[in-house]
């Protein structure tokens, strides 16, 4: 990937934006602006975009963004916004020096001098006792840009929140937000980043440089086989969450170049780009989608309340960008593990994770879910090349964290084993939290065979996941007093435009959409629940595969219809 294409992307999430629209939302003088966080980003984008040669066709309504923006700055007081603005106003000022007279710029460079962080931010240690989050290392890059540039002596500011900021890190260097969404790990990370570049060199250099490594081999190998981003907590399947995924890929691409490393620096180099592949599909078209879904982008599917288009489309720019400021275009792509697999990788308890990579094919696995986003259970079955929304990219949460449009069933849902008593079924998505064990009988880039045991106070499954050329195969057996054994099998309906033909009998299902098929087979008998099943990317119905013993197998395999 060269920073030009990342150029790219900017200004396909920059498009849904017109001048004239733009124009409507400056306020008046003397008026805040409702959206600074969005409208910052919107602001900056184009500006990063005119001081590349491109859309020029915002310098007028940018110039005047700009204005306003500068001069509403020094009134935020105690803003949760002002902590993702100011970052995103600071960088377009380092890259737009060149375009814009002097005496305007320096009109821009006063306002932002006036911020005080103590003051402007929210998430400070002003604010005693409050667990500072994600955001704090948000408004920090915003500090160490000011500072870049000559406004403030950000240095006390800096350290005294990164001491703080040091206690929230697991032993993998990957950075736990409250009930650690995996998203705010990497956006976190790569915020540190902007730290490192633009100058940091105090106490917590070394330590964080530590950090930046470790975490960034782990996320080379929670890549899916798709190229996608792991899922797992708020602000999930957003497009913006491969562009965070390439900014850490193009940082951890140029520390290995730089140590002679060329082999692992072009797996990080192809990881990122084929991630920015991966959302392609869902930019086609005049206005482009921000979230993995095609219903009506007002309408909110999936999305919490914050995660509107308005200011998740131009994020996807933003962050596109910040992967364009690590970027070394020299660097030649290598085969990466999520091409390559043969792996299996757990997180720390705190994320509870597990990723098994072989094939061409991926699975990653819950093991104690945050049930407003996720469920425990296989929350994700990837096959390069097929959409990855047709098998499945994320569980059912059941309590739905984000907008749900369709009425579905607030059910927690995975493939999982589960069993048929007297009141109906449960599944281990849906039940009391396991205990969860696993381990790996077998591992290679031909065949990986990953064996976990799961245990509640009621039942006990021992559930065998295996992977080859042929596809996946679940066998399932289970311990404790049930009627039935039984397995969860999500089957995809639609993702608001593409719509799936399910055919089906004992022993066998085909789900056709969009030229692929997928099968699904049993050595039990299929039965189709009742449940209306939704998450962030569409609908779903659950078939569930029975048992009159104690042990299930599945199968299931994907191949291009003729």
């Amino acid at each position: 990937m060269k920073q030009r294409t990342y150029w790219d992307y900017m200004e396909k999430a920059l498009a849904p934006y017109s001048s004239e629209s733009l124009e409507a939302m400056i306020p008046p003088i003397g008026k805040p602006w409702d959206d600074i966080q969005a409208y910052s980003r919107v602001a900056s984008l184009a500006g990063i975009l005119l001081s590349k040669g491109r859309a020029r066709q915002y310098i007028e309504v940018w110039l005047r963004m700009m204005d306003s923006l500068a001069a509403d700055f020094p009134h935020r007081e105690n803003d949760s916004m002002a902590d993702f603005a100011v970052k995103e106003f600071m960088l377009c000022l380092c890259e737009c020096r060149d375009i814009v007279p002097e005496e305007q710029y320096r009109h821009w460079i006063d306002g932002m001098a006036q911020v005080d962080p103590y003051r402007t931010y929210s998430f400070t240690l002003r604010n005693t006792g409050r667990r500072l989050h994600n955001i704090n290392v948000y408004n920090m890059a915003g500090e160490i840009l000011r500072a870049y540039l000559g406004i403030t002596d950000a240095r006390e500011y800096i350290e005294r929140h990164l001491a703080r900021q040091m206690e929230y890190f697991d032993e993998n260097g990957m950075y736990m937000d409250p009930n650690c969404p995996m998203l705010y790990d990497a956006a976190t990370r790569v915020h540190l980043q902007l730290l490192l570049r633009f100058g940091y060199n105090g106490e917590y250099r070394d330590r964080i440089d530590r950090y930046l490594k470790k975490a960034g081999m782990f996320s080379l190998r929670m890549q899916s086989a798709a190229f996608e981003f792991p899922f797992g907590g708020r602000s999930n399947q957003f497009l913006f969450n491969e562009a965070y995924q390439a900014a850490v890929f193009e940082y951890e691409a140029c520390r290995y170049h730089n140590l002679g490393d060329m082999e692992t620096a072009g797996q990080f180099k192809r990881a990122a780009a084929l991630g920015m592949r991966a959302i392609d599909r869902w930019l086609a078209g005049k206005s482009g989608r921000h979230i993995k879904n095609f219903y009506p982008a007002d309408s909110g599917h999936g999305c919490e309340n914050y995660g509107y288009y308005g200011k998740y489309m131009i994020s996807l720019g933003c962050f596109s960008y910040l992967a364009s400021l690590f970027c070394e275009d020299s660097i030649e792509e290598r085969p990466c593990p999520a091409e390559t697999g043969g792996y299996v990788l757990a997180t720390s308890s705190a994320f509870h994770k597990i990723f098994a990579n072989c094939c061409g094919k991926s699975v990653e696995i819950e093991t104690n879910a945050d049930p407003h986003y996720d469920a425990v259970g296989i929350g994700r079955l990837h096959v390069a090349g097929v959409p990855s929304e047709y098998i499945l990219s994320v569980p059912f949460p059941c309590q739905r964290g984000y907008k749900d449009i369709l009425g579905a069933d607030n059910i927690g849902a995975s493939f999982c084993p589960g069993f048929a008593g007297l009141e109906g079924f449960t599944f281990l998505s849906e039940g009391e939290r396991p205990v969860c064990h696993w381990q790996t009988e077998e591992c290679s880039n031909d065949r990986l065979v990953l064996r976990i045991d799961w245990k509640t106070g009621s039942f006990r499954a021992f559930e065998t996941i295996r992977i080859d050329d042929s596809g996946f195969s679940i066998t399932v057996s289970a311990d404790g007093a049930f009627r039935k054994l039984c397995y969860s099998v999500p089957v995809f309906v639609t993702n608001g435009r593409d719509r799936a033909i399910l055919q089906w009998n004992d022993s066998l299902a085909q789900n056709m959409v969009d030229g692929y098929r997928i099968v699904y087979e049993t050595d039990g008998r299929f039965q189709m629940g009742e449940e209306r099943l939704a998450n962030r990317n569409g609908e779903y119905k659950r078939l569930i595969a029975l048992s009159d013993g104690k042990v299930i197998q599945i199968k299931i395999s994907v191949d291009k219809e003729i």
